[in-house]
């Protein structure tokens, strides 16, 4: 037997000895750190991958971020072993910008010591399959025109301009919300801020309308601004080019933030800077 066969067996006898003394005390501290909602959002073979990310981070004791993007490009996830305000702006930046960005859930440990964020992309073109609208769309039109009080003609051309893959699709009040900050939407530099309390008493839904601008840059200046309100982002929902009249458009986002930190929360004096600072 070689020595260098020796001296690689030795090295491998090694590492695995350091991995397995880690492993579970790290593992248990990842598993037991997340919030519920992230094991109700992904099948087992799509929330592993990530785990086994911050897995890795832990285990080497890295204080850095990992991207893992998906083979057709449409989903990249970061990881991240540490967390801080305007982390979620910083992440937007280096983002890709060949394609609009549709939405994002982001989920922060219960003891704000790691994240994982997953970012939604628009299919390419030569990405499509055949034109098909979502299950329950129809619903969905009845839902949000009962909500808004509006037609559903107006409703039906309204959801039209969704990307027919866009999770937004799937939830009526966010889309009742996204149209009724359009609607008040005039011009193409106008800037509308929604704020109203969430399903949940520490949440709060937030809708963002601008003209001529991009749903990332909308986002990317809201999650700006939350961060320093210090106001998680559980989820996010974003849409580009709605048209606005024959030369402008407007991107609207949408936001379930966790306001548990926040018990002096004021819904309207937070909408008002908000709008300022976008």
């Amino acid at each position: 037997m070689s020595k260098n066969f020796e001296r690689t067996q030795a090295i491998i006898e090694e590492l695995r000895a350091d991995i397995d003394f880690e492993l579970d005390d790290v593992l248990v501290k990842i598993v037991n750190g997340l919030p519920e909602g992230y094991f109700r959002s992904f099948s087992n073979h799509d929330l592993l991958k990530p785990l086994k990310a911050l897995l890795a981070l832990g285990i080497c004791q890295l204080n850095d971020e990992i991207t893992l993007t998906s083979d057709d490009k449409r989903h990249v996830t970061v990881v991240a072993n540490r967390n801080y305000p305007g982390q979620l702006a910083a992440i937007l930046q280096r983002l890709p910008d060949d394609r609009p960005l549709m939405g994002a859930r982001v989920f922060t440990s219960k003891a704000h010591d790691f994240i994982i964020d997953l970012f939604e992309f628009k299919q390419k073109p030569n990405q499509e399959q055949p034109a098909a609208k979502p299950t329950g769309i129809a619903q969905l039109i009845e839902d949000v025109a009962s909500i808004t009080k509006h037609s559903i003609e107006s409703i039906t051309e309204f959801v039209s301009h969704y990307d027919r893959h866009n999770r937004i699709l799937k939830y009526p009040n966010q889309v009742a919300e996204q149209f009724l900050a359009f609607n008040e939407t005039e011009h193409s530099q106008d800037v509308v801020v929604r704020c109203k309390p969430g399903a949940k008493t520490e949440q709060t839904q937030i809708t963002v309308s601008r003209g001529s601008a991009t749903g990332k840059e909308v986002f990317q200046r809201s999650a700006e601004f939350l961060g320093q309100q210090k106001l998680d982002i559980e989820r996010a929902w974003l849409h580009d080019l709605f048209p606005l009249d024959d030369t402008s458009h407007v991107a609207i986002a949408s936001f379930l933030v966790d306001t548990t930190a926040r018990s002096d929360l004021d819904l309207q004096s937070m909408a008002q800077k908000l709008e300022a600072f976008i």
